[in-house]
């Protein structure tokens, strides 16, 4: 009975996650390929495990901010992970950068263990705009949305002059 619910939970998923991330035809990436493996693909936007909830979720987030987030999305669509990883803005800041789990907030870290993410060592952040900034999770091509942090409290820092 066991191995009969494993079955059917794992015909209940979606196949569309393991196409997306699966090598091209005659390319073969090892079980744990790195990240960099994928730098020449177009990111893909996976929105299944968002969190809702909580103090970054997706249910507050107000509709013209959304529209921007669309927009800049849709902009990162047109580049390779390898070029995305190598944008700065104006100022210098990286648009996309890694952040090791054991740095980012405390209140952040108990959310995601809250959500069942602990499997989780990493995340990944987009800045959108300001203080603005989206988190998830990378998976070769694939970026995992997670939370909307319209005040960078996710990873807070100190303002610069002070």
């Amino acid at each position: 009975p066991y191995k009969d619910q494993q079955r059917a939970a794992k015909e209940q998923q979606p196949k569309v996650d393991r196409l997306l991330i699966e090598p091209r035809l005659g390319e073969r990436l090892p079980k744990h390929a790195p990240i960099e493996a994928s730098n020449d693909r177009h990111p893909v936007w996976v929105l299944k495990k968002m969190d809702l909830d909580g103090p970054w979720g997706w249910r507050s987030i107000p509709k013209g901010d959304l529209w921007e987030l669309h927009e800049r999305l849709a902009a990162l669509e047109t580049m390779v992970w390898g070029k995305i990883d190598n944008c700065r803005d104006k100022v210098a800041h990286r648009l996309f950068h890694r952040m090791p789990v054991d740095v980012i907030s405390s209140e952040a870290q108990k959310r995601l263990r809250a959500i069942g993410r602990r499997d989780v060592a990493e995340l990944h952040r987009f800045l959108i705009k300001g203080k603005v900034r989206l988190w998830g999770v990378r998976v070769y091509n694939v970026f995992e949305v997670l939370w909307y942090d319209p005040d960078h409290l996710v990873y807070p820092t100190e303002p610069r002059n002070t």
